[in-house]
Formats: structure tokens, sequence, C-alpha cells
């Protein structure tokens, strides 16, 4: 997911939980540097993140995983 990541107009990752600390290596090696790409290691901080950061035209993809 990280080097499809890099390969779309996506301007943001963010990720969250140990699971995801592959796809935010691999986004961050085959990303160039003006994408925005950043691990959480709680969903408190993300919501937190996300809080500050959304704008009102801003459309969010949200993947999870069980």
């Amino acid at each position: 997911m990280g080097v499809c990541f890099a390969k779309t107009s996506c301007d943001m990752l963010l990720t969250y939980g140990p699971e995801a600390t592959y796809i935010h290596e691999m986004a961050k090696k085959n990303s160039s540097s003006k994408k925005i790409i950043v691990f959480f290691k709680t969903q408190l901080e993300l919501i937190d993140y996300l809080k500050r950061e959304l704008n009102q035209n801003d459309v969010v993809l949200v993947k999870g995983s069980r």
C-alpha cells in the first residue's frame, strides 16, 4: 500500500498502529518529499492531528483492518 500511495496524486498518508509501520516506511521510501506521511502510535494522536489539520472541503479515505 505504501508503494501504491507513492504513485497517486494524494497529498497525505496517515498511518496508525504497529501493523501500519511497513506501509509508512514504504511510502516514505518511495514518495516525493512533497507528500506528507505521518505515523501515529495511538489512535488518539491520529484523531488530534485530524482535528487540527482537516479543512472543510478535504476528502478523506479511511482504510481499516481487523
